[in-house]
């Protein structure tokens, strides 16, 4: 659901992850946050009380452990590291962020209660990972990441753009690549009869290289 009081749709066209009236990010409620929001949307639209200010509607979020942040508010340079952000729903929707590393990637759920403590971490290798599929949940997508072990699911904000990450790094930890150490003089001729074979070079050039490093072998 938008909530965004002052916008006034209520559950008819939305994006994936965003308000199409408003832009701003669908979350998912409990009853009782839904019902304050339902409520205040249809006091504004009737004029019984003003559209609520910027201040207020922070304030309004943070009594409700909402976010509500806009488009423009989703780090671009979190998700190029990596990063993508949304709701744990094995975790009571609590927020959540999953970061791609090399290897493996790690879901972060803040905690569960008021009472201290950290909150969770789970580390998925991607030799691991079974499948990855999307799959429609009410107005959002549920990203549903299956291991031998268990089947981890996870609202995330652009979630196409997620499953598309994971997979390429799925793929490459499937099909590691061979690094060649640029310091040595064989791995300086493979490099270069690399680039006579794409015809980045022509014979002559890597001619001169040969026998700049045949001496060295």
């Amino acid at each position: 659901m938008c909530p965004n009081p002052n916008c006034p749709n209520q559950g008819g066209s939305f994006t994936d992850d965003f308000c199409e009236e408003c832009g701003n990010q669908l979350v998912n409620m409990g009853f009782s946050q839904t019902g304050k929001i339902i409520d205040l949307k249809k006091r504004i639209k009737k004029g019984k009380i003003p559209e609520m200010t910027n201040e207020e509607i922070k304030t309004l979020y943070t009594d409700l452990n909402l976010e509500g942040k806009s488009k423009e508010e989703i780090s671009e340079d979190e998700m190029e590291n990596g990063i993508f952000r949304g709701l744990n729903p094995d975790k009571n929707n609590k927020n959540c962020k999953v970061t791609l590393n090399d290897d493996s990637l790690t879901i972060e759920t803040e905690r569960m209660h008021l009472l201290g403590g950290k909150g969770d971490e789970n580390t998925i290798y991607y030799s691991n990972i079974l499948g990855v599929t999307i799959k429609r949940h009410t107005l959002k997508k549920i990203i549903e990441i299956k291991t031998s072990a268990q089947t981890f699911k996870l609202f995330l904000f652009f979630p196409t753009r997620f499953v598309d990450c994971l997979n390429e790094k799925i793929q490459q930890s499937q099909n590691p690549k061979v690094v060649t150490s640029t310091g040595s003089s064989a791995g300086k001729l493979k490099e270069a009869k690399e680039l006579l074979d794409i015809g980045a070079i022509t014979e002559e050039e890597f001619n001169q290289i040969k026998e700049k490093h045949l001496a060295n072998l």
